[in-house]
């Protein structure tokens, strides 16, 4: 089965993506609940909308973002399908504030940046037996953004393969390098990299970068590294929308990579998908010293 912009985020995806993953770290049970019967539903939040419309904005453009997204006075029943795409004024402002503040960035720039520049370089002179300094032309492309990966395999019963849509990714053809970019909406954590480490942590976007990897190498087996970063914008009441733009640890992606692989095991050889038992044991000891 082919995974296309009007399936993924349906019943009919029955590939695992990392948000599948944060639901089986949550509970098994709650995890087969949401993913295999469809019994549980993802709530439609404002942050959800929010991050989905600064999501259209800067990953394909404005013009698909007006046309998708409208203001409204009142907002509909959330029963309706229309609600994650209707946004209350103060809704918009702080989307327009948050979007026009990335596209400010250098970072955002050379991301959505397509054309040939001039880069100052040196060459070597068999005639002066000297290094002169030259001009050669760059071709520079356009990072795909919203590319939706897949990889087909067997994962229990229940699974067809892995699943993952990436913000922005480009494989360099002479040096093999992958370059992955991830756009983030995050509550004012005045740019502490310590609180941003956690968050991913929290999140599991360590795990997302892993699986982004994972599937680019499989369907690419032509890169060489990667680097995964991270595009952030603060969402802040005062409308002070400070941007980062930060590299993230390929160390602690490859150890996300571990856990990703004993994950995807586990669910493969799960039957039951029942909660965890909760009873008394002399091995279950919190605090004791090692």
């Amino acid at each position: 089965m082919k995974l296309t912009n009007k399936n993924y985020f349906t019943a009919k995806n029955n590939h695992i993506s990392n948000s599948d993953i944060s639901n089986w770290k949550k509970c098994k049970n709650y995890f087969y609940k949401k993913k295999v019967t469809r019994e549980i539903v993802q709530p439609i939040t404002d942050a959800l909308v929010i991050g989905s419309a600064v999501d259209e904005w800067l990953t394909v453009n404005m013009g698909s973002y007006g046309s998708k997204y409208q203001m409204v006075k009142r907002r509909t029943n959330k029963d309706d399908e229309n609600y994650r795409y209707q946004l209350t004024g103060k809704m918009v402002d702080e989307i327009e504030g948050m979007c026009t503040a990335v596209e400010a960035t250098e970072a955002y720039k050379e991301l959505m940046f397509e054309g040939i520049i001039d880069c100052p370089a040196t060459e070597y002179d068999k005639a002066t037996n000297s290094y002169k300094e030259v001009i050669e032309r760059k071709i520079i492309k356009r990072h795909k953004s919203q590319q939706i990966l897949q990889y087909d395999f067997p994962i229990g019963e229940h699974f067809l393969g892995i699943c993952n849509i990436p913000d922005w990714y480009i494989i360099d053809k002479k040096t093999g390098v992958c370059t992955i970019t991830d756009l983030k909406t995050a509550k004012a954590f005045n740019g502490s990299k310590t609180k941003w480490h956690w968050k991913c942590v929290e999140f599991g976007y360590y795990r997302q970068q892993a699986m982004a990897q994972k599937i680019l190498k499989l369907l690419h087996p032509e890169i060489t590294s990667f680097q995964s970063r991270h595009l952030i914008v603060e969402k802040d009441p005062d409308g002070i929308h400070n941007v980062y733009a930060w590299i993230i640890s390929q160390d602690r992606i490859d150890d996300a990579m571990i856990e990703l692989n004993e994950t995807l095991e586990d669910i493969h050889n799960e039957i039951n998908f029942n909660k965890l038992p909760a009873s008394w044991s002399e091995d279950d000891v919190v605090g004791e010293y090692e």
